[in-house]
């Protein structure tokens, strides 16, 4: 769990955003980010193996993203969402037909200065 927050730290990227107002869950940017973020970690964190870039460059989908809290006040968002893609296909360069699946949490929040920001929390 402590690795995961340290990811999380790390992790936290700043997006500048030309909108106004306080980032959501389910904005564009915010759901390209997070794919983006998970798949850096992922890259990072796994042991190599063949089809691992097939893997990491497959176009995911980042689906049934939920608000879990949200303070306007702050202008940020607590998060929830599954990101689906396919698995390497054993033994080889390319993707199977077998569907993967992670489980995610993400914060997505407003600075003083106007920029936005998405951090992962944690990934399973």
């Amino acid at each position: 769990m402590a690795f995961l927050r340290l990811c999380a730290a790390v992790l936290a990227v700043v997006v500048l955003a030309g909108c106004g107002g306080a980032p959501q869950c389910n904005d564009d940017w915010v759901k390209e980010t997070v794919t983006e973020l998970l798949v850096e970690s992922y890259r990072e964190r796994s042991a190599s193996f063949k089809g691992k870039e097939a893997f990491l460059s497959q176009k995911f989908e980042l689906a049934a993203v939920r608000t879990l809290a949200q303070r306007e006040d702050l202008g940020s968002s607590t998060c929830e969402a599954q990101l689906h893609g396919r698995k390497a296909a054993h033994g080889s360069d390319s993707l199977s037909d077998e569907a993967v699946t992670f489980y995610l949490s993400y914060e997505t929040y407003l600075t003083d200065d106007g920029e936005h920001y998405v951090r992962l929390l944690t990934w399973e």
